[in-house]
């Protein structure tokens, strides 16, 4: 099995915000899974 050599990966701009993008989109599906149920009935009648 081959391992990635951490001493070789470059972490362009572009790859720490994409990986900023996921971290924030998991932050937010988390906090969806917290809301009260009878809050998220409020919600599908409103959408």
């Amino acid at each position: 099995m081959e391992f990635l050599n951490t001493a070789t990966v470059r972490i362009t701009p572009e790859i720490l915000s994409l990986i900023a993008e996921i971290d924030e989109f998991k932050g937010a599906w988390r906090a969806i899974g917290r809301i009260a149920p009878e809050r998220l009935s409020g919600l599908r009648r409103v959408a």
